[in-house]
């Protein structure tokens, strides 16, 4: 099973899908492999050509909250948010300079004010702007859409003015956690300014493993497909997972916890681990091309 990343992955920085890559991903798929996009984009989303790929039927979206099964036209897997706490989130982050949307059955929703913001805010950067509009949908508010019942909630997501902004709104979550402690939300930091709110159980790694136990694969046998940093545009290659890898990202966590060395001197940080219930991954940085990778420890791989 290859699960592949979209953004700064599968797609140039252009947002689209060059002949090399769709061919890796054939060639993938003639070998037998299941090809899984895996994103954090809504399923509206995804680019087309991507899921016209003969073969490609399953697609994880919204950062794990869906599973789609693209053949039975059917969700596998949901996580979701209650739309009350997704009421209550709201509120947590008021005011007019306040990007806020929401993303329910594959699609995001905003009001016409955040519309004109995203304009602004990506009007330098077309493929971004296009993505953003094939994706959402305009509405007055959200009421009517956390009025209907069958509408789940997949993702808030809140754009600020400032860092200070986000993390004023950041505090504001963790204290509604502190008072809930069976609040099914993680917080997430996808950027300075930025924030984005699921179910705690809506994780990539999650419904990459839950799909693989559900089509008898061995999450260790999957195929990395990445992309060759000196030229992305041909670069694509597929290997063998022998060594334990499970993912690799632009995402880096010694970034995030300010021990990046390109950032300063800094304590030497390694090892690091992730842990996914008794699992233990071991978490791998090649800096000088700006990836980590997420790996199985040798007490775990068999």
């Amino acid at each position: 099973m290859i699960g592949i990343d979209l953004d700064g992955t599968l797609l140039t920085r252009n947002k689209v899908l060059t002949p090399a890559g769709r061919k890796a991903l054939e060639k993938a798929v003639q070998a037998g492999m299941v090809v899984v996009p895996v994103t954090g984009r809504p399923f509206t989303g995804v680019p087309e050509e991507v899921l016209a790929i003969p073969g490609i039927r399953y697609v994880i979206t919204s950062n794990g909250a869906n599973t789609y099964d693209l053949e039975a036209g059917k969700v596998l897997r949901k996580e979701h948010l209650p739309h009350s706490l997704a009421r209550e989130i709201l509120r947590q982050a008021p005011g007019q300079d306040v990007i806020r949307e929401i993303f329910l059955k594959g699609i995001g929703y905003h009001d016409p004010r955040t519309q004109k913001m995203l304009e602004a805010r990506f009007s330098i950067a077309p493929p971004i702007l296009a993505y953003i509009n094939r994706s959402r949908r305009i509405v007055p508010d959200f009421e009517e859409l956390l009025s209907d019942p069958t509408a789940h909630v997949e993702n808030i997501s809140l754009m600020f003015p400032s860092q200070e902004a986000r993390d004023i709104v950041f505090d504001r979550l963790l204290k509604l956690e502190d008072h809930n402690k069976n609040l099914p939300i993680q917080i997430l930091r996808p950027w300075k300014t930025d924030l984005e709110i699921t179910h705690i159980n809506a994780d990539k790694w999650l419904a990459l493993k839950d799909l693989a136990d559900r089509l008898d694969q061995r999450p260790v046998n999957a195929l990395p497909l990445h992309r060759g940093i000196r030229n992305p545009e041909t670069s694509f290659r597929l290997e063998y997972a022998s060594n334990g890898e499970l993912m690799r990202s632009k995402y880096c966590i010694r970034h995030e916890l300010g021990l990046c060395p390109k950032q300063g001197k800094v304590k030497k940080a390694e090892p690091l681990f992730l842990r996914n219930g008794k699992e233990r991954l071991r978490l791998d940085f090649h800096c000088a091309v700006c990836e980590m990778t997420v790996k199985q420890s040798k007490a775990c791989m068999g």
